[in-house]
């Protein structure tokens, strides 16, 4: 049989996703399918991963993320009734010459016929990086926060629409006002 045009179209997505898209066989626990972003996302190919088990790849999780891995798989894979439900995690995996990255997995469990669950087909995107900015802006907004909250001065922030929205403990003095009392209220 050969593939119609909406099949090869549908390949040829699959074969050109950034994120690596992936299909487990839950019976024989082993990986039907993975594109081949998978070297640029874990680091391995599709036929290295196509020859590990479920297990392999549990040990490649994160020792302080694979219970909460392990729930997950469970969760997706216990409720038939929640067929169809997307469900997403964060959690670090060994990457092959890398070291530990974050992933974000995007998956849905299919069942059968009998309500089993067959198949794991999802998405994973490397946000390593994405993760580093965030911790960095929060260590930031930490460090503003600080001076901000022990400065003398009045220190305060509005929305677009001239709305409080942050005032320092001095700026409460200064109004003589409590915090919940100004915030939201307009500047003016």
């Amino acid at each position: 049989k050969t593939p119609s045009d909406s099949e090869k179209r549908f390949k040829v997505v699959l074969e050109n996703s950034l994120d690596m898209i992936y299909q487990v066989d839950l019976q024989k626990e082993t990986c039907d399918y993975v594109s081949p972003s998978s070297v640029k996302i874990i680091g391995y190919t599709p036929k290295e991963i196509n020859s590990f088990t479920l297990k392999n790849i549990e040990e490649l999780i994160h020792p302080e993320d694979a219970a909460r891995w392990n729930q997950h798989l469970k969760m997706i894979t216990d409720h038939p009734q929640k067929q169809n439900t997307i469900q997403s995690i964060e959690y670090r995996f060994n990457h092959k010459t890398r070291g530990y990255r974050w992933m974000h997995d995007t998956c849905t469990a299919l069942f059968d016929g009998k309500n089993e669950p067959v198949s794991i087909i999802g998405t994973i995107e490397d946000i390593t990086d994405r993760k580093k900015v965030w911790e960095e802006l929060v260590k930031s907004e930490e460090k503003y926060r600080i001076l901000a909250e022990t400065s003398a001065d009045g220190v305060f922030t509005t929305d677009s629409l001239g709305r409080l929205t942050y005032v320092n403990p001095s700026f409460e003095k200064l109004c003589g006002r409590r915090k919940s009392q100004i915030l939201a209220t307009p500047f003016r």
